[in-house]
């Protein structure tokens, strides 16, 4: 997948649960389900992937 096509898929992921605002926060902060790391730099090194997963997770109602 390109990195482009996983922005767009995490944005569209991201929209279903937050506004805005509440996705730059979101992203800018450290994520209990993501061990304490911070979406916006996963992202940045290439782990976006795993902040991908969790957000469908979430919108999928799955218990994490």
């Amino acid at each position: 997948m390109s990195d482009d096509t996983l922005q767009q898929q995490i944005r569209v992921e991201l929209a279903k649960l937050y506004d805005d605002a509440g996705a730059m926060g979101f992203l800018a902060a450290r994520q209990k389900l993501l061990n304490g790391r911070i979406p916006a730099r996963m992202i940045a090194i290439g782990d976006g992937a795993e902040v991908l997963r969790v957000l469908r997770a979430i919108n999928d109602g799955v218990y994490l």
